[in-house]
């Protein structure tokens, strides 16, 4: 499991949680319980729309123990070209010939 793993699932709870407690009548009034039913599925929706970006993922794949390097081919997206120049990020290379 990494970090994106159990941010999802903390979002998914989240979620859950809000809408359990706007059907079971823990949150009372019709104008609360849509914002809490609204929150429950828009907060998972969102978290994962921005987890599963390809710059998420190339950097997710990056702290992975046991991978050595995520290559980058030239011609990528300007985000990825990006994390591959960051020194931060050393496991995230461009390559220098694009392999199919």
């Amino acid at each position: 499991m990494n970090p994106n793993t159990w941010l999802s699932f903390l979002t998914t709870t989240i979620g859950a949680a809000a809408t359990a407690a706007a059907t079971d009548g823990i949150i009372t009034g019709s104008a609360k319980q849509a914002i809490i039913s609204a929150a429950g599925i828009a907060v998972p929706f969102v978290w994962g729309w921005f987890v599963h970006s390809n710059a998420s993922v190339v950097q997710a794949a990056a702290a992975i123990p046991g991978v050595k390097a995520v290559e980058i081919a030239p011609t990528a997206a300007p985000e990825l070209q990006k994390i591959a120049m960051d020194p931060t990020v050393p496991k995230v290379q461009v390559t220098s010939t694009y392999r199919s």
